[in-house]
């Protein structure tokens, strides 16, 4: 996870910017991080204008209809897909990268990684992860220091991690040193990636 550490990037009272690129399914869902945010605001521990999340790409009708169902669209903002410099630029005027992973059995789930993944880490900004607890994706990024991951199976821990990132970023208490050159060693996957998104010219999936 991400150090506490004085940073100079201090947010004060300004909205954190999250952002998705990428497609969402009926596996791959903003569902446990809608409920997460529904319940931090009936408990108010947590404001519409605290976060903005910007999800761009293609997405399975699910998501939307979670989103309108919970009444959270003053917080989700909702973009089809794009050319993917624009979703590179998207990712780099963020605050924060949203991860999000397949929902497996738990007998797979220690086997899951998805290729965004590496995308991000070259962004080099903070990642929120949302990924199943024993996943690559989830060893990858606290070995990294590349930022928080979240249990997708667990409101709770969506909620106690999203909690410790905003208001870290906030108090700039939170700061941002992952481990480069651990990073360097995925760097023919990130290529990778990008290529698959060039073909596509869009926001892609995995």
């Amino acid at each position: 996870a991400l150090p506490i550490s004085k940073s100079n990037n201090t947010l004060c009272d300004n909205q954190i910017k999250i952002v998705h690129t990428g497609s969402l399914t009926i596996t791959r869902s903003v569902e446990t991080l809608v409920i997460a945010i529904s319940q931090l605001i009936r408990e108010n521990k947590l404001t519409e204008s605290d976060i903005e999340i910007e999800l761009i790409g293609r997405r399975d009708d699910i998501n939307d209809k979670l989103i309108q169902k919970y009444n959270l669209s003053e917080v989700f903002k909702l973009k089809d897909s794009i050319p993917h410099t624009e979703a590179l630029d998207a990712q780099i005027n963020s605050d924060v990268l949203l991860l999000i992973g397949n929902k497996v059995k738990k007998e797979l789930s220690g086997i899951v990684l998805t290729g965004k993944i590496f995308e991000y880490l070259a962004v080099k900004k903070p990642i929120f992860a949302i990924v199943p607890g024993n996943s690559e994706s989830h060893k990858i990024i606290e070995r990294a220091n590349a930022g928080i991951s979240a249990d997708i199976s667990s409101i709770e821990d969506i909620k106690e991690k999203l909690l410790f990132l905003i208001d870290g970023l906030k108090s700039g208490e939170l700061s941002y040193n992952p481990d480069k050159d651990y990073i360097m060693n995925f760097e023919y996957k990130t290529l990778t990636s990008k290529m698959a998104c060039l073909f596509d010219d869009v926001t892609g999936g995995e």
